[in-house]
């Protein structure tokens, strides 16, 4: 009897493979993307505590975001345009000149700063660390209501409520 996989495997299978079987590279990003937010959402599911506190909650946060720097939040993009000068052999012949900006919004306001070649990797770390901190941060919030949540329900009854209860 073949053996059925689940929808999780099909997923996870080697792109190659996906491809062959979908012909399409979009259906592949869609699955790809489904099984690593599956996998992302098991993870959180499974390695969390049951009973987690709101302080454990800070020290987990303190510990995954310690060796998080540099951050940024943001794009990095290569742009090409034209230069200043008149007479630019560069320009004349469609090559255009390239450089390096980091794209990204401070309030309603979208910026854009110029990034020198020498700094482009450390700049692509720091966007890396800056998606991986907002990941944490919204695994943060959904275990801290959680621990609110468990501390509204085991919270030690008041002295007035234990009186009226003997009574």
């Amino acid at each position: 009897m073949p053996r059925v996989r689940s929808k999780l495997e099909s997923w996870i299978r080697p792109p190659s493979a996906h491809l062959m079987a979908s012909h399409k590279v979009g259906t592949h990003r869609k699955s790809l993307k489904k099984a690593l937010v599956y996998v992302a959402g098991m993870f959180i599911y499974t390695h969390m505590r049951s009973d987690e506190s709101s302080s454990d909650v800070r020290r987990w946060f303190r510990k995954a975001t310690e060796g998080l720097w540099p951050v940024a939040r943001g794009s990095l993009t290569l742009r090409k345009g034209p230069c200043i000068r008149k007479h630019c052999s560069a320009c004349a012949s469609g090559k255009g000149h390239s450089s390096y900006a980091l794209y990204g919004r401070h309030g309603r306001r979208r910026f854009s700063i110029y990034v020198p070649e020498r700094m482009v990797p450390e700049v692509r770390k720091a966007i890396h660390n800056g998606r991986r901190l907002q990941e944490f941060i919204s695994e943060a919030g959904a275990r801290f209501a959680r621990s609110l949540k468990r501390g509204d329900q085991v919270r030690p009854r008041r002295r007035e409520e234990r009186d009226i209860k003997r009574r």
